[in-house]
């Protein structure tokens, strides 16, 4: 394959790391059924759960709550006796360990028992064929049936050759299907003003899209959380209000007569009890 391919000089020599795309694709087993996502409320949106081995994608802006939804997506993997690998690119091991703690979950166990594998690869050292190694490295004879990847701004701003992404991903998700996996992915959207999709298209690799937002709420600062989309599964299409807790994020009321969200178009009114658009917004959706 023509391009770029890493190499690595070290004390046991000369190493190459392959791209992802030259390597054969592994035969993959169906799968069935539905996992837990572990955040309440949730599986019910998406009637029973996450399909067994599909890609989901978690978009929200930076403190909305991603790596928190991401650290009990793997708490309930570990709970039901699952092995689980976390890839990090922003906190280390111990900063999840930590957080993880902090709304009761045993990450530091896990780790100890070998439940639990966290791969803390800093930006500055980030390299695409080489993470795909580490992948592929910690799933090979494990049986892991959980991967996070956190998060995949940083993967996109360390590929050299940005065509090459999309094969890349299609690839590295294909490897984790293929050891019976389920993989979560999170990216960052804009925190603030209309929300712009960070992915370039690129959504169409993911079977699940989750997304996570702030929403202005009489004069406070509220969180929202929708399914955007799922592949040959019906689920809820409603927005309903979350809040992080001492037990992680939670799915809360449905949001009723909001509309203009997903792009800030408009804004809603509150009369006689009830959430309406207002005319003029109605009329002038653009400002």
């Amino acid at each position: 394959m023509e391009g770029k391919h890493t190499f690595h000089i070290g004390t046991d020599g000369f190493r190459v790391y392959p791209r992802i795309e030259t390597i054969p694709p592994p035969e993959t087993s169906p799968v069935s059924g539905r996992i837990d996502s572990g955040t309440p409320g949730l599986d019910d949106m998406m009637r029973g759960g996450l399909p067994k081995g599909d890609a989901t994608l978690v978009l929200g802006p930076s403190g909305a709550g991603k790596t928190i939804f991401s650290l009990r997506y793997v708490a309930k993997g570990l709970a039901n006796g699952e092995r689980c690998l976390y890839v990090t690119f922003q906190d280390t091991a111990d900063q999840l360990i930590s957080m993880a703690a902090g709304f009761g979950w045993d990450f530091e166990t896990a780790l100890a028992t070998g439940q639990l594998e966290i791969s803390h690869v800093p930006m500055g050292t980030l390299d695409l064929d080489v993470l795909a190694s580490v992948v592929r490295h910690q799933l090979t004879g494990r049986q892991v049936s959980r991967v996070v990847l956190d998060s995949l701004a940083e993967m996109v701003f360390a590929a050299r050759e940005g065509e090459r992404f999309p094969a890349y991903l299609r690839s590295l998700t294909g490897i984790i299907r293929a050891a019976g996996a389920s993989k979560l992915v999170t990216s960052e959207t804009t925190t603030l003003g209309p929300v712009q999709e960070p992915l370039h298209g690129l959504m169409f690799l993911f079977h699940n899209v989750i997304h996570l937002r702030y929403l202005e709420r009489y004069s406070e600062v509220d969180r929202a959380i929708s399914v955007l989309k799922m592949r040959n599964s019906p689920h809820d299409k409603g927005m309903y209000l979350c809040q992080i807790t001492d037990e992680g994020l939670t799915v809360g009321q449905k949001l009723d007569g909001i509309t203009g969200m997903l792009g800030w178009t408009a804004l809603a009114a509150a009369t006689n009890g009830s959430v309406v658009l207002a005319p003029e917004q109605a009329a002038y959706p653009n400002g």
